[in-house]
């Protein structure tokens, strides 16, 4: 999975439910806040999943915003975001197929 992808979703999706998602690895570090005058950590978890799981989050997230575009009468940004779905689809199908 590429940032980027992740970021672009971030950008276009209010929020995303996502299945197939496992911890990876965990990261912490202790920092002192001044404000409690106390340690505190913060923890950072990295996660992975199937790209099969990857492109049905990538794929719902542009239904939603074909719906969104479409009531909003972007008819232009409507035809992107279907066409890219239909990518999407395509390369899910072969994703489990293979």
């Amino acid at each position: 999975m590429r940032y980027q992808d992740i970021d672009g979703i971030a950008t276009i999706s209010e929020n995303v439910h996502l299945q197939g998602v496992r911890p990876k690895e965990l990261y912490y570090e202790e920092v002192f806040t001044p404000s409690v005058m106390r340690p505190a950590y913060n923890i950072f978890v990295m996660i992975e999943m199937s790209r099969a799981d990857y492109l049905k989050a990538k794929a719902d997230v542009l239904q939603k915003l074909r719906d969104r575009l479409s009531g909003a009468g972007e008819l232009e940004a409507k035809r992107k975001a279907e066409r890219l779905l239909e990518d999407l689809k395509e390369e899910l199908r072969a994703e489990r197929g293979a």
